[in-house]
């Protein structure tokens, strides 16, 4: 016996009438009748009885009804349940780039969803979670969605020289120190790449995995550093200008992927529409 074969015997029961079951359930009306008769064959007994055109739940068939009712309600309320249990209502995001960013994006939703909970990680793979964040030049799924372009800025003490220019081509800054993400960031890797593209190397004073470090010494005017245009200081120390950067053209493109088992989750999908939807008003 499948659960399909009673949610069939149950309708034709509210009806008893194959005609009009049938059109509720949108199946053939012999496609009905024959489910009825393989549950009746398998049960060993007639559920109704046949008069003409009609059928009428018999004992037995009452005797079904009264014990199925509760058993497929208690079935029905499974999916609600999952879906309210904690597990469901905590979103799993591995943020390969970006952490600032998300940060924001979470404190906001929180503060309108606050029942809905987050599990971040940093896996060097991007291949776990519910959503991934991730920097790159170019979309490395053909499913996963810009989330973000925004332009990388230099910072600078504000008691340095080069704080009084509002814009600078990144070849003038050659002999700056600079201070960098570690080796693996995405960050660091874009840093590389745009200095390389402006015909140096860049000179690395100061290496760190902390944000706010980085944000403190070039605060102090120990060195220069790439700054994304969503990325703003952690600590109330942490006071420099952003200067525009005119040759090459630098930036930073966040990319986004959504997982299956995210898209069957209706909180992970919900924060996923309001993530992309805060990101293209710019209210990061």
């Amino acid at each position: 016996m499948e659960l399909m074969q009673f949610r069939y015997f149950l309708t034709a029961a509210k009806y008893q009438h194959i005609t009009k079951a049938a059109e509720e359930l949108n199946i053939a009306q012999p496609a009905l009748s024959q489910a009825i008769k393989r549950l009746e064959d398998e049960l060993g007994t007639q559920l109704f009885d046949r008069k003409h055109n009609r059928i009428i739940l018999n004992a037995y068939g009452e005797l079904l009804v009264k014990r199925l009712i509760p058993i497929m309600s208690s079935i029905d309320r499974i999916k609600e349940e999952l879906h309210s249990s904690t597990e469901a209502r905590t979103v799993h995001i591995n943020l390969l780039a970006a952490s600032m960013y998300v940060s924001n994006a979470i404190i906001a939703y929180k503060a309108v969803q606050p029942d809905i909970g987050f599990q971040v990680s940093q896996a060097l793979t991007n291949d776990v979670g519910d959503i991934c964040i991730y920097s790159a030049a170019k979309p490395e799924h053909s499913g996963d969605s810009l989330l973000l372009c925004e332009p990388l800025y230099i910072a600078t003490g504000l008691n340095t020289e080069l704080a009084s220019y509002d814009s600078v081509a990144l070849a003038d800054l050659s002999d700056c120190g600079f201070i960098v993400p570690t080796v693996l960031s995405p960050l660091r890797r874009m840093c590389d790449m745009y200095c390389r593209a402006a015909g140096f190397e860049p000179k690395i004073v100061f290496e760190s995995g902390d944000m706010e470090s980085i944000f403190n010494m070039t605060s102090a005017g120990m060195g220069i550093s790439f700054c994304p245009g969503t990325s703003t200081p952690i600590s109330s120390n942490a006071e420099f200008k952003l200067i525009k950067v005119t040759e090459p053209k630098c930036e930073r493109r966040l990319y986004i992927r959504l997982y299956e088992r995210g898209k069957d989750n209706p909180y992970v999908k919900n924060f996923y529409d309001f993530l992309m939807t805060y990101a293209q008003t710019g209210n990061l």
